[in-house]
């Protein structure tokens, strides 16, 4: 494992200090100058296994890397790395040695450093997880990890913020062409002038001063009042997004609240038909004096109780009826107990009997004459919701 990360420590560092795109000559000369440094690094990394297996002891094996590279700080970070605790304090050693070498070559430092705190945000949790003895640990590990990227985003926006401005303003002051008036440079002019107007350090006076010997065409005056409208310019943009935001959320609330109230529209109105279907539920043709339900019965009552179990906050009164025939308190008995008999089969389905009452009117509400052929339909029991 030492040597695969020795072997990546080198490898990286050489092609990280390689810029294919230079020109005369310096990205050969950065070339070499990394692989000195990635060499440093190795012979550092394995000084101390070497003097053990020579039998001059580790620490000698050490002192004798360092008396060769004459104290090289490269060396010293590679015999810290093979000297580190556990595998996280070795993985903290790459990453800072590798992020000297990007950061040495980097036209962009400021991210090389938020990339660099964003490694030292996971490192610091994988190594306190695993350090967790408790979940209350590893919990807080994880909140000081969210923490920690909270801030490296708040730091990434504020800098995309400058850059931002760093460039309306080059485009505001035809900086870029100015400096190829002068053969141009790499040199990021509209960062430092941004820097220099906003800087805390310097007096008015002084950022003029500066300023009026920067070369530029426009003057001290014209350059700041540049600044300060590029600084509105973003206010208002921000501004507008804000609004752009607030609009979109607004509308995104609306159209929520109208699909809302439609499935509540649609969802009340099956709930209303399945009500009136329930209401009109009718089992008829009992034999006489007959209070059980025929299967055929039965069947006219599956579509009841589907309704009740699908809407449980639905309660319902059962009336059982009778036809003419025998005394009025024989009939109010029998049809009490065919309103049970509905009672029991509902019950059987699945429906609470907590949600059914009952009631008998015996031969009091014909819905067809007491004749021979159509007394029968007065013999039955009927479902009443209510609630």
């Amino acid at each position: 494992m030492k040597t695969k990360v020795v072997i990546f420590t080198l490898i990286s560092c050489i092609l990280l200090s390689f810029d294919v795109s230079a020109k005369d000559g310096k990205g050969w000369k950065k070339f070499c100058n990394g692989f000195k440094k990635a060499v440093g690094f190795a012979v550092g990394a394995v000084a101390g296994d070497v003097g053990e297996k020579l039998g001059i002891g580790r620490e000698n094996g050490e002192a004798i890397a360092q008396w060769v590279s004459n104290n090289n700080q490269d060396v010293q970070r590679g015999m810290s790395w093979s000297n580190a605790e556990d595998r996280y304090q070795k993985m903290n050693v790459v990453k800072d040695y590798g992020f000297d070498v990007i950061a040495a070559n980097s036209k962009n430092p400021e991210a090389v450093e938020l990339a660099r705190r964003a490694y030292d945000t996971e490192l610091n949790y994988m190594s306190d997880k695993h350090k967790a003895t408790s979940q209350e640990e590893r919990t807080e590990a994880l909140t000081k990890r969210g923490l920690a990227w909270f801030d490296i985003a708040y730091d990434a926006n504020e800098m995309n913020k400058e850059r931002k401005r760093a460039q309306r303003l080059k485009e505001k002051l035809e900086l870029e062409e100015q400096m190829n008036q002068y053969g141009g440079n790499d040199f990021h002019y509209e960062n430092y002038i941004v820097a220099i107007v906003n800087s805390n350090d310097f007096t008015e006076t002084e950022k003029k001063e500066i300023l009026s010997q920067s070369g530029l065409r426009q003057t001290p005056e014209e350059i700041i009042n540049a600044v300060k409208s590029t600084v509105e310019e973003e206010n208002e943009e921000e501004l507008r997004r804000q609004q752009e935001e607030q609009r979109r959320q607004e509308e995104a609330r609306i159209a929520e609240e109208k699909r809302q109230a439609e499935i509540r529209a649609a969802e009340e109105k099956k709930k209303q038909d399945a009500m009136n279907v329930l209401a009109s539920t009718k089992v008829e043709k009992f034999k006489f004096n007959d209070t059980s339900l025929t299967e055929e019965q039965k069947q006219e009552l599956d579509n009841a109780a589907d309704i009740l179990n699908r809407y449980s906050d639905v309660k319902i009164c059962i009336t059982g009826h009778t036809c003419s025939l025998g005394t009025e308190s024989v009939n109010e008995r029998v049809g009490m107990k065919r309103a049970e008999a509905g009672k029991a089969y509902l019950v059987e389905k699945g429906v609470s009997s907590e949600r059914i009452i009952l009631e008998s009117k015996g031969e009091t509400e014909p819905i067809a004459p007491n004749a021979k052929d159509s007394m029968s339909q007065n013999r039955r029991i009927e479902i009443k919701v209510i609630k």
